[in-house]
């Protein structure tokens, strides 16, 4: 009886150590196969192949010296997701604000400043303070972040001292009560930046910009990037929906109505050929079509002028970057830029211009 015990004991016990072996093994098999994954992506990924490319190839192709910046975003993916999620930034500093005890920063743990300190951010708000008789005191809202003061701006030793709105806020305009000059109110974030100047809303003091809430607005759920435009592809199935644009403000025409035409992908018959930076050579495809070109080494006013010269209704220029699409600079010619011109990522560029490989695509600008 009891070599029955011993036995059956001694069974369980292998097949629980099976079975846990078994989960472990199950375990390490997602880690690897995620790794593995995660390592593919990195070696196939864009930015690779991009930082081979010699100095006069970059300069062809209009790609910026960004090595740092390639680098530092391929670092920072998430290894399921194959991207960055810089709309999670705000929401953990949130929660490391309520569950911590004690952060850099406190009073009784201050920070030692290690410089420089003569470098200033990006600055797109400013005010001298009203409260102050003697001009010396300066309100600047950095873009990088933060709101700074300066208690006696003529002495160029004095020191800027953040004050109120979180550090990692981009700080865009500055606007005093008339009626009160205690009460300031301080707008963050700026669009279309790849989430890089983030923002939260609307910020109010009513003493005189010592101590700072917020009044309305901001993030409070899954980050989105809100465009002014789309584009919906009607035909083929395959790849038929709504697409992410950004329609440009800084030339071009704007939207009025709907535009339902065919997508031609333009030709300019210098290589690459479908940047559009020369004289369009398949302009009888083009006339009275929405032009699709591919950014590259010219000005995006350029590429829409030789498309709208070749007949073009409208212009989408396909993003080269994996990033988000963006409100487009225009160059000398801007002001003879008169048709719809518009951005779109390159992943759905890609897919659009795969899908023109095989025949016709009909789409709706909106």
């Amino acid at each position: 009886m009891n070599k029955k015990i011993l036995f059956f004991g001694v069974l369980l016990l292998l097949i629980l150590v099976g079975g846990i072996f078994k989960v472990i093994d199950s375990k390490n098999t997602d880690v690897d196969k995620l790794r593995n994954q995660h390592a593919e992506f990195l070696k196939n990924h864009p930015f690779q192949k991009i930082g081979k490319l010699p100095k006069k190839e970059r300069k062809l192709r209009g790609l910026p010296p960004n090595a740092f910046f390639e680098q530092k975003y391929l670092s920072e993916i998430n290894p399921t997701t194959g991207r960055t999620h810089k709309e999670n930034v705000l929401k953990l500093q949130k929660r490391l604000n309520k569950n911590s005890k004690r952060s850099p920063g406190e009073v009784d743990n201050d920070w030692v400043e290690r410089g420089p300190d003569n470098v200033g951010g990006r600055t797109r708000a400013l005010i001298f303070d009203p409260n102050d008789s003697t001009n010396e005191t300066v309100f600047a809202g950095g873009v990088s972040g933060g709101l700074w003061k300066n208690t006696k701006i003529s002495d160029p030793s004095n020191k800027w001292v953040r004050v109120g709105i979180p550090e990692n806020l981009a700080v865009s305009c500055i606007a005093v009560d008339p009626n009160n000059h205690k009460i300031f109110y301080v707008g963050t974030g700026e669009s279309y930046v790849n989430g890089d100047a983030n923002g939260d809303g609307l910020w109010k003091t009513v003493d005189g910009g010592n101590t700072w809430t917020k009044i309305f607005g901001g993030a409070t759920g899954d980050s989105f990037l809100d465009t002014n435009s789309k584009l919906t592809i009607n035909l083929p199935v395959s790849i038929s929906g709504d697409y992410i644009t950004v329609l440009t403000n800084n030339f071009g025409g704007d939207l009025t109505s709907p535009i339902t035409k065919d997508l031609v992908l333009v030709n300019d018959g210098t290589n690459p050929n479908e940047d559009g930076c020369e004289a369009v050579t398949n302009a009888a495809n083009l006339a009275g079509k929405i032009a699709v070109i591919v950014r590259g080494k010219c000005n995006f006013s350029a590429k829409a002028k030789n498309a709208q010269d070749a007949g073009a209704v409208a212009v989408i220029i396909v993003n080269n970057q994996s990033t988000n699409p963006f409100n487009m600079a225009g160059g000398d010619d801007a002001a003879s830029v008169t048709v719809p011109s518009v951005m779109i990522s390159k992943k759905d560029g890609d897919a659009i211009i795969n899908a023109l490989g095989l025949g016709t695509v009909s789409a709706t600008l909106k």
